[in-house]
């Protein structure tokens, strides 16, 4: 209960900043997330960002996104859909470099908090004319009853990306690595990649 406590202080913390930032504005895009484990999922994200300058062309960006990530696969018990709810908290250093007229590019880097709220996967088996439905929530997951989910809520990422703006729009490709382990079992390791691919716009 701490962590969560801790968590979204942090958030509204971040939230308040963006309202007092020298640039804000909001951000929508594209994710593909990946595990080592399993078949890419693929969902959106949209939330409020802003940057504040620190020296020269270099900037302070930073923002809070909810990410929705959809999959549904069928197999010889049926179809399942993977739904995921998180949280993203990017923590980037950013650095632009003005080109001819109102265009400029930028580069940037840093941590995202990625936090998950929520992941499911529903299972349809069809059995003699009926349907059997399955639900798995994946931090409710307990293999070896010890009292703890299997599955870790936060995941820390390092991301890189780029990305160019005209007047208050801008456009950005990033790619974010997991970092820690997401898995708590000593002989299972899984990590969560993505891609992202966002429009925005700042005031």
């Amino acid at each position: 209960m701490k962590r969560f406590k801790n968590f979204f202080t942090a958030v509204l913390l971040a939230s308040a900043g963006i309202v007092s930032a020298q640039n804000y504005g909001i951000e929508a895009g594209y994710v593909s997330s990946t595990t080592n484990n399993d078949a890419a999922v693929t969902g959106i994200q949209a939330g409020p960002v802003a940057e504040v300058k620190l020296a020269g062309p270099l900037h302070f960006a930073y923002g809070f996104k909810y990410q929705l990530l959809l999959n549904s696969k069928e197999h010889v018990l049926g179809t399942s859909t993977y739904t995921g709810h998180f949280i993203q908290v990017p923590l980037r250093l950013k650095v632009g470099f003005p080109l001819t007229g109102d265009f400029s590019v930028f580069a940037f880097g840093g941590p995202n908090i990625d936090f998950g709220l929520e992941e499911q996967v529903v299972t349809i088996t069809p059995i003699f004319g009926s349907e059997v439905k399955t639900t798995v929530h994946q931090y409710e997951i307990d293999a070896d009853d010890d009292g703890q989910p299997d599955f870790s809520r936060f995941n820390l990422q390092l991301g890189l990306g780029g990305g160019i703006r005209y007047h208050n729009l801008q456009v950005k490709v990033g790619y974010d690595w997991g970092m820690n382990d997401l898995h708590r079992a000593d002989n299972t390791s899984i990590k969560r990649n993505q891609l992202t691919l966002s429009l925005g716009f700042l005031f």
